[in-house]
């Protein structure tokens, strides 16, 4: 066939030129690429499928979002769109043929069911005849989300708008333009299926599990197995050619494709999972069985080739992006792939970008397998980390017998190590990795024996014990706590010796951080020394307390987790402040949607422990400061005060808005003498008013500490230039002196609420309270406490 001799030419051809050196990729090349601006209807698309007329020329069938699209190949550089069929407009199309005939599924309320379009004319579309097909008389249905077609004849709707959305299976033979329903499985919804002999596979994505049924009699389907998926939303389904293992996507941002093994229906087994990119949220979408690979799109990262030759170790061997311009989790990007056409050209459509010919090199993988046993009971160790070092991070876990699988396309000598909490780690060098080839490394490994350790906290400078030292002793596997007795001792027994972060504390005095320390013998106590003072960096609890009348978003002692809106802007951070330690206080810390957990409809405040300190020294408090408000129909107008409270007096030490939303900074403030330094607290309360707009509230604290020295991010509240009279005011009235125009006031209630506004000299309070007045002149703040 001259298609095929192209594609041997052109796979020669790239040795020399690169085609797409722009676009990221591995053993997958471009051959052709039509955007979405260059169909005859240009719109975004959804699904692919690919057909071969009875000459052997190749075409691709395109959902669109206005309809579907017919591309000739038989010039594989350069492919031409020959039909276009319009239809409602539904960013879900799919695509099955059968002989010479098309079926379209649309998944939209308004569609007229299923298209059929005739393909026998083609490339001549001047004839063209399309059929529709919506079910028998006094069952019909108009929408479907997907359809496959078997090798007998028979056609599977699934996810149409009838009954639970199940499978509906037609049959084709009698007349392909009228097809004749023969059985209805309505036992969950079916968001996708696929057909092995006579096994159905159905994916039920809003029941998070698959089912498999026997369809040897299309108008009898007996159930004969179910079983659930890795993760949320079971989305598409396919079987090996052997039909004993089947591999399923999760259409989540992180989702994993998963192969199971379901030669024993009564005891079906995940064998192995990946993830795309592993920690950058990739959403997986269609995946395909062709000659033990596995080809699947992804949203966001495009075409993944995975060798599945070696069954329970699933390795990726190629990728393609189609939407370089896109990253991440979402659902932005390559929709569908279709990877059987003769000439061995995959075909993909990316929702953005268009549609892609893509020539891929299908190559094995080097495997390495074996069995790690402990080495005094000879018992199998599960959970053990086996890791090839200098591959790219690549690692993997061994299963409950002991097991483990892993590979790399990259032949050659590593090293290897394994590695349990319980165990000492062991390294294997020189192990020779080849490609379509298994090497075999079993281990053995020897238990870690527990320690005691003794823990022993003093002031720092001194023998001077200190009781009741909170501390925490933690690493990725185990967690150490306790609090230390009136002589300042604490014992951990049995201790699994390791590196550890170490954090203690105690109110009045400076908090204990250590990331990283090797703690491997009982032998000598961990002396922990304290320094007076006040530093916390939230990695143990001091005893901060929050008071609250939001809905959500209260104060949060935790590691951040982050949200974001539009996939652009960060609302809550990401994680703390450049300190040590992973800790700090956050409002809300859900995660999720931009509005899951920020403050809603009132305030949030937190109160520090009573703090002491010499009022003949200047002192000054420091913290970072994380605060976003933004969204909403409306300027943000919300608030964050920072306040100093001695039970008596209240002053305001800091004041921020709505315009002024900031990641992670440092804030350095001068604490006035005027209050009671021998007892007070520090007051952070953030609000999120009522304005008939819902704007987006968060904000955080780490790094707190007090000290004597003067920083270049100093804020001084006072301005003695400044007189703010009669205060207290007996009726209200207010006067700014000693300040030229033109300035701009903000009268603000004690919870944080703007009340009034202006740039007038003499201000009307209308209600009794105590309020702060924000005085602003060109980049000069100054801030009044008002009584009325």
């Amino acid at each position: 066939m001259k298609i095929k001799i192209l594609l041997s030419l052109f796979t020669s051809m790239f040795l020399l030129f690169n085609f797409n050196a722009q676009t990221p990729s591995l053993n997958i090349q471009q051959f052709a690429h039509i955007p979405n601006s260059g169909f005859m209807v240009p719109s975004e698309l959804n699904d692919i499928w690919g057909w071969v007329d009875s000459a052997g020329n190749e075409y691709a069938i395109v959902g669109m979002n206005d309809g579907t699209s017919i591309i000739d190949l038989s010039d594989p550089l350069s492919p031409q769109e020959v039909l276009f069929v319009p239809g409602m407009s539904s960013i879900w199309r799919d695509i099955k043929t059968y002989g010479h005939y098309a079926y379209v599924t649309t998944d939209n309320p308004s569609t007229n069911g299923l298209l059929i379009i005739d393909l026998s004319n083609l490339p001549d579309s001047a004839n063209t005849n399309i059929y529709y097909y919506n079910g028998p008389s006094n069952s019909q249905w108009g929408r479907a989300h997907n359809i496959f077609i078997d090798d007998r004849g028979y056609a599977y709707i699934f996810g149409a708008n009838r009954g639970s959305g199940g499978a509906i299976i037609l049959d084709l033979n009698q007349d392909p333009t009228q097809p004749v329903e023969v059985a209805d499985i309505n036992n969950w919804y079916a968001h996708d299926g696929m057909v092995k002999g006579d096994t159905l596979f159905l994916a039920h994505a809003n029941n998070s599990l698959f089912s498999i049924w026997d369809v040897s009699n299309p108008s009898n389907p007996i159930l004969i197995a179910q079983n659930p998926t890795v993760g949320y939303y079971s989305h598409n389904i396919w079987s090996s050619d052997d039909g004993n293992y089947i591999y399923t996507t999760e259409e989540d941002n992180g989702g994993h494709l998963s192969e199971f093994n379901i030669s024993d229906l009564n005891n079906i087994e995940l064998t192995d999972k990946i993830q795309a990119e592993p920690g950058n949220n990739i959403m997986p979408h269609n995946a395909f069985y062709i000659n033990d690979y596995i080809v699947n799109s992804y949203y966001s990262t495009g075409i993944q080739i995975f060798d599945v030759k070696t069954k329970g170790n699933i390795v990726n061997v190629g990728h393609f992006d189609t939407s370089p311009n896109f990253s991440g989790g979402g659902s932005n990007g390559c929709w569908g792939v279709y990877p059987y056409l003769p000439s061995g050209f995959i075909i993909a459509s990316d929702i953005e970008n268009g549609f892609f010919v893509l020539s891929p090199q299908y190559k094995r993988a080097a495997y390495l397998q074996g069995n790690i046993t402990d080495a005094s009971s000879g018992s199998s160790i599960s959970g053990v980390d086996v890791e090839i070092l200098n591959n790219n991070n690549n690692s993997t876990t061994s299963n409950v017998g002991g097991v483990y699988k892993i590979g790399t396309l990259d032949p050659g000598v590593y090293s290897v190590v394994f590695s349990n909490p319980f165990y000492q780690s062991d390294t294997i060098k020189q192990v020779i990795l080849q490609n379509d080839s298994t090497t075999i490394v079993d281990i053995t490994m020897y238990s870690l024996d527990p320690i005691e350790l003794n823990i022993e906290t003093k002031k720092s400078n001194s023998n001077n014990s200190v009781s009741g030292v909170d501390f925490i002793i933690t690493n990725e596997n185990f967690t150490y706590s306790g609090t230390t007795d009136q002589n300042g001792f604490f014992t951990i027994n049995n201790m699994i010796p390791g590196s550890y972060s170490i954090y203690a504390g105690l109110w009045s005095f400076k908090d204990y951080c250590i990331e990283s320390r090797s703690i491997i013998n009982g032998n000598m106590p961990l002396v922990v020394e304290l320094e007076e003072g006040y530093r916390d960096r939230f990695n143990i609890d001091q005893g901060w307390t929050v008071n609250s009348s939001a809905a959500s978003g209260g104060w949060e002692r935790e590691i951040p987790i982050v949200t974001v809106f539009n996939s652009l802007d960060t609302c809550s951070p990401a994680f703390d402040s450049d300190d040590c330690g992973k800790f700090s206080y956050v409002t809300g810390n859900l995660g999720g949607g931009h509005s899951s957990d920020d403050v809603d409809l009132g305030y949030v405040q937190l109160v520090s422990p009573s703090i002491s300190l010499d009022s003949t020294m200047t002192n000054y408090l420091h913290l970072n400061l994380w605060w976003k408000n933004f969204l909403g129909g409306t300027s943000p107008d919300d608030t964050l005060f920072i306040d100093i409270n001695d039970g008596t007096l209240k002053e305001n030490l800091f004041y921020i808005q709505g315009d002024n939303s900031q990641n992670w900074h440092q804030l350095s403030l001068e604490i006035p003498n005027n209050i009671n330094l021998n007892s007070f607290k520090i007051e952070i309360t953030t609000a999120d008013w009522s304005s008939g707009d819902d704007h987006i509230v968060e904000a955080g604290i780490d790094n707190f500490y007090i000290d004597n020295y003067y920083s270049t991010n100093i804020i001084n509240s006072t301005n003695n230039s400044i007189n703010v009279f009669p205060n207290p005011t007996p009726n209200g009235i207010i006067y700014i002196d000693g300040l030229q125009e033109p300035f701009e006031y903000y009268l603000f209630n004690i919870s944080g609420k703007l009340v009034k506004m202006g740039s007038e000299n003499d201000i009307q309070i209308l209600r009794k309270g105590v309020y702060i007045l924000k005085i602003k002149k060109e980049k000069n703040v100054i801030f009044r406490k008002i009584i009325y």
